[in-house]
């Protein structure tokens, strides 16, 4: 390779890159073992006193092979052993292979720096200790647990004695880690530093090791392998601090506003941090704008589940509601957002994933969401990106992101639901009007989970018609009579003075409670899947976009619908060529003045065309009128009999 045409610094293209993979055989694993055991048995007596150092963060660097000897000293396996034995020790942890720094050298005649070759493979880890009780691990832990010798691992003390900045009192741990988790990609905050070739709102280090201070390779945020997301918290974390590279507090200011426009920040990580700024004349009102902006362009949830608890005062619904929040958004900074009794608005939603509408009826849902429409969407188990419930704030807007919605309420869960499809009652001229709604399956599905809240019990409901993919709407699973008290709790726990004990023992407690719902929640939301492969999709679904062909009993079915179909249009047509040879017969027989024929003809008594049963139907009645006249002569005294008069 001719290092020459390699560029000074380099730089990967941008964030979207793989993390370099480093495979090492048995014997390669095996040799930087040993390396590390005679490394460890030859150390000095000072060498010994300094790894019993303790500390909460750590920083660790090591070469692949040794540049003498080429002994193998690190390996990937390595790596993975040791966060493996620190384990839930480590709060945030992160690590990077660095393949590509550069060697250079200076030209004489132009004074450029030029690439003469490659650094030697090496490796950056940084460590951070959760807080707990107990003593701080020692560099001789990390040593151990990762097999590196212990002069290649250091605490934050030492790194600041080369570059002056020491962090002290609150915060402290954090500042050191993300401060060194700065190198990993090369970037700095520092004043020699130098803006980035590919990302130009970034500075990055300059290597003052070498003649000329050439740029470090820029290291994609994509190349670093950490338990948390590298470049979000970076980003959150660095625009909390002083940018020496783009100059004083209007730079920090401006960094602050762009990790809130990009997500890097919420509001109160802001408020918290950097009281002074978030208070500023007008900065709270831009940042709230930014924050908006930012949760109205993220992606809408691909599913939004609905629960609706309900149930007499006191029985503790709301409880559970808040407890079913924090179970279902563990790692939440704040697990849910409440809309209900002083709070009518969205005012403060800041990307909470759960919503909880406290003591709720439809009509108090509508007006919270302006419109029945907008309640749908909000409610709606599957969003779509071109759906997202957008609502106002104050000045601005923002998407709702949440993956879940709890309802408490008063009302039985069959009035709420049939409310929430349309059906309600209304007074029309001092008379009530029951509605009917066209189509109670809108209100049912969107709620999958209903929960009835006694003293000291809840059930849970599960829909059939969701849960099975079916039409039953209106059917649940039923679970009933489970044990809860959560204000009993709430009471009982007050007694615990320290605060972190508490929360953890009621925390504890509420997980248990509604365990069963998770439990519920997790068959609707996430269920067991066989696992499918592109081309069996494409098979199962070949046929849509064509014609169905029925099957042998829907054409039995239809043939049969057609059968009689014709039965009773030949039955039609014999009878209307019954009538009209009938109406035929007439005209040629009729002797009436005025020919005539049909049901509504009138034929003489003597018109041959009359049928004998109409010619004896006019007899009797003739008979009949004849009868009734002689009877009423008869009454009168007008008609003479044998005898004389009657």
């Amino acid at each position: 390779m001719d290092f020459a045409e390699l560029d000074v610094p380099g730089a990967d293209p941008g964030d979207d890159v793989e993390a370099f993979v480093v495979e090492s055989t048995p014997a390669q694993v095996a040799e930087a073992k040993a390396f590390f055991a005679a490394a460890k048995a030859a150390e000095s007596p000072e060498q010994v006193k300094r790894a019993r150092m303790q500390s909460r963060v750590f920083s660790v660097m090591q070469y692949r092979e040794h540049p003498e000897t080429d002994e193998t000293m690190l390996t990937q396996e390595q790596i993975d052993e040791g966060l493996t034995a620190l384990g839930d020790r480590l709060h945030r942890w992160a690590y990077v292979w660095h393949p590509y720094d550069r060697l250079i050298e200076v030209d004489e005649g132009t004074g450029e720096t030029v690439c003469c070759g490659i650094k030697g493979l090496h490796a950056h880890m940084v460590l951070w200790v959760a807080d707990a009780d107990g003593p701080r691990p020692t560099i001789r832990t990390v040593s151990d647990a990762f097999s590196i010798p212990s002069a290649r691992v250091k605490s934050p003390k030492e790194t600041a004695e080369q570059d002056g900045t020491e962090h002290k009192g609150r915060g402290a741990a954090e500042k050191a880690f993300f401060d060194l988790s700065e190198y990993l990609p090369h970037e700095s905050r520092g004043k020699d530093a130098i803006p980035g070739i590919h990302q130009s709102d970034r500075h990055y280090l300059v290597d003052k090791a070498q003649e000329g201070n050439p740029g470090k390779y820029q290291y994609g945020r994509g190349r670093i392998v950490a338990n948390f997301d590298f470049g979000r918290e970076l980003d959150a974390h660095t625009a909390m601090r002083r940018n020496a590279a783009e100059g004083g507090g209007g730079a920090k200011l401006n960094k602050l506003f762009q990790a809130v426009g990009k997500g890097s920040l919420t509001l109160r990580q802001v408020r918290n941090q950097e009281p002074a700024i978030y208070f500023g004349k007008g900065n709270l009102a831009h940042f709230q704008k930014l924050r908006g902006d930012f949760l109205a362009y993220q992606d809408a949830p691909e599913s939004v589940m609905n629960f609706y608890v309900f149930g007499e005062g006191g029985t503790g619904k709301d409880l559970l509601a808040k407890a079913l929040a924090r179970a279902l958004g563990p790692d939440a900074d704040k697990p849910y957002f409440k809309v209900g009794g002083e709070n009518v608005s969205w005012e403060g939603y800041d990307g909470e994933p759960a919503v909880i509408w406290e003591d709720m009826r439809v009509g108090d849902m509508i007006r919270t969401a302006k419109s029945r429409g907008m309640l749908f969407r909000i409610l709606g188990p599957w969003r779509e990106a071109d759906e997202k419930p957008i609502v106002n704030i104050k000045g601005s807007k923002t998407q709702l992101l949440n993956q879940v919605n709890i309802v408490t309420g008063p009302e039985c869960y069959e009035e709420f639901l049939r409310g929430l499809a349309g059906e309600y009652e209304s007074m029309q001229g001092g008379v009530r009007v029951k509605h009917q709604a066209e189509n109670l399956g809108q209100g049912f599905r969107r709620f999958p989970v209903i929960i009835p809240v006694a003293e000291r019990e809840f059930s849970i409901f599960v829909n059939s018609g969701v849960l099975n993919g079916t039409r039953e709407y209106q059917s649940y699973e039923r679970y009933e009579h489970m044990r809860q008290d959560l204000e009993l709790l709430a009471r009982k726990c007050k007694a615990i003075k320290d605060t972190a004990e508490r929360e953890r023992v009621r925390g504890e407690i509420e997980a248990r409670t509604v365990a069963p719902i998770v439990e519920q929640h997790d068959r609707i939301a996430r269920p067991e899947l066989d696992a499918i492969d592109g081309d069996d999709l494409f098979a199962e679904f070949a046929g849509v976009g064509q014609p169905i062909q029925p099957s042998a009993e829907e054409i039995a079915a239809a043939e049969e619908v057609a059968r009689r179909d014709r039965e009773i249009v030949e039955g039609q047509q014999r009878k209307r060529l019954a009538e009209l040879e009938e109406h035929n017969r007439e005209l040629r027989l009729c002797t009436c003045s005025a020919p005539q024929s049909g049901s509504y003809a009138r034929h003489g008594d003597d018109c041959p065309a009359l049928s004998e049963e109409e010619r004896e139907r006019r007899a009797d009645a003739r008979r009949k009128a004849l009868d009734a006249k002689v009877d009423r002569l008869r009454a009168n005294g007008g008609l003479l009999v044998a005898g004389g008069a009657r």
